[in-house]
């Protein structure tokens, strides 16, 4: 009886990135000093109900579907700070230095802005409720 011998190859498990992973929310450099991007802009109980409504609607997606498939929707994008009324970005927080900064739509002109962690964490830093951060053109 002739036995075939099967050759084995490792399977390498494919690179798991943050884009593939469901967003958390953290809190832990949001920037409450700061007046002009504060969570006391939102101007009604709807504004703040409306923002829970969309974290969680975000929480049940994958970033990739966030960031990539419905990009221009949730108009979600790296910062700029060139670009921005903040060209020093998030000077004040040491701890975020290194990491890309990002925003994301929640309503109308409501951006949340913060930084992307490696392992798939956004750090909330600033709420954005009229748009200021990036001026109109």
């Amino acid at each position: 009886m002739n036995k075939r011998k099967i050759a084995y190859f490792p399977v390498t498990p494919p690179v798991e990135t943050w884009l593939d992973k469901y967003p958390v929310f953290s809190f832990r450099f949001y920037d409450k000093d700061n007046k002009e991007f504060s969570i006391q802009n939102l101007e009604s109980k709807k504004d703040h109900e409306k923002l829970i409504e969309k974290l969680h609607e975000f929480s049940n997606k994958k970033w990739n579907e966030i960031a990539i498939a419905e990009r221009e929707f949730w108009h979600f994008h790296e910062i700029d700070w060139t670009e921005t009324e903040k060209q020093n970005g998030f000077e004040t927080l040491e701890q975020l230095q290194g990491l890309s900064a990002y925003q994301f739509k929640i309503f109308e002109e409501f951006r949340i802005i913060g930084a992307m962690t490696h392992d798939g964490s956004f750090e909330i830093v600033w709420f954005d409720r009229m748009h200021k951060l990036y001026p109109r053109k």
